[in-house]
């Protein structure tokens, strides 16, 4: 049996908390404090009771002044013990390799609730598919190699300038600083349709992930495709786009999940993807504002930013 602490009281970042204990070791120890002040708590306790297929929770006797968590308030803290293996998520066992570059509006980089992130979060920590949490991207390029992760702010701003020299950013409506301009100097990110792609282990000549990815794809636009190619003049080839005699074209998407093949029933997808198509929130056009190399070694959960500029 092991112990850890949980030290995040603010329960707007609950899913990043409870994402430590998807396929905890059995007999995992764990506790979380939430403020029963903040606006996320009645959310974060749904979140709880439907994570009782990974891990088992009581509550304790809770504090005041932060119960240790550094903030003040009054908390309900609660023992979180871990179910593993038995209890782990139905998600991928693939092994991401190597580095990527993301692409991201600048609500997803900031807010863990923006409707994206709030759609991954409802994904990994409800349990519809399992996959761990992580930030809303699309991905530019992925699986490559960086000889040393200082070389990235470099790549990144090399790239950002070649993307420059054939779109230079619009002028914000009605001129100045702030929101403005910075939506103007981003890339459209402009959702199509939802959809469940499959990617078995054959696909691309045994590389596939061995899972189902529910995304929603973005509009091929001129500047996004055109980003994508300033950053691969850039940077090492990627495994999926570096040969132009594969006939792979490369296709913008932000991807909600990665799921086992059979994890959902007949009739369960059409039904998700009928959801997220009718959510205006989640189709709505965003301004890619942020790029970023992002090491992608190991499974989702292991996922950690290097560098990021701005567009």
């Amino acid at each position: 049996m092991s112990d850890c602490t949980l030290t995040e009281g603010d329960a707007v970042a609950c899913w990043e908390v409870l994402n430590v204990f998807v396929g905890a070791e059995r007999g995992t120890v764990g506790w979380v404090g939430v403020c029963v002040e903040r606006s996320g708590t009645p959310k974060f306790l749904e979140l709880l009771e439907s994570g009782e297929s990974r891990f088992t929770y009581d509550e304790v006797e809770g504090g005041e002044e932060g119960f240790g968590f550094g903030k003040s308030g009054r908390y309900r803290v609660f023992k979180l013990v871990g179910k593993g293996p038995s209890g782990s998520p139905p998600t991928t066992d693939f092994r991401f390799s190597n580095y990527s570059v993301w692409l991201q509006a600048e609500e997803d980089v900031e807010d863990v609730r923006s409707p994206w992130n709030s759609q991954i979060a409802k994904y990994g920590a409800v349990g519809a598919s399992g996959s761990p949490p992580f930030r809303a991207h699309n991905t530019v390029l992925y699986n490559f190699p960086l000889p040393s992760p200082s070389d990235a702010g470099r790549l990144l701003s090399e790239s950002v300038a070649r993307f420059r020299e054939k779109f230079p950013p619009a002028p914000p409506e009605g001129g100045g600083n702030g929101a403005a301009a910075a939506a103007a100097a981003g890339v459209s990110m402009k959702p199509t349709k939802g959809m469940f792609f499959p990617y078995p282990r054959s696909a691309d000549g045994g590389k596939g992930f061995g899972c189902k990815i529910m995304l929603v794809m973005l509009e091929k636009g001129e500047e996004i495709m055109g980003l994508f190619e300033a950053v691969k003049g850039v940077f090492p080839p990627d495994q999926r786009h570096s040969d132009a005699e594969s006939g792979v074209e490369y296709q913008p998407h932000v991807a909600f999940s990665y799921t086992k093949l059979d994890n959902f029933e007949v009739g369960v997808e059409e039904k998700e993807v009928a959801n997220i198509e009718n959510d205006e929130e989640l189709m709505k056009e965003r301004r890619g504002v942020v790029l970023s190399v992002v090491k992608t070694e190991g499974q989702v959960g292991d996922w950690r930013m290097i560098c990021s500029v701005n567009i």
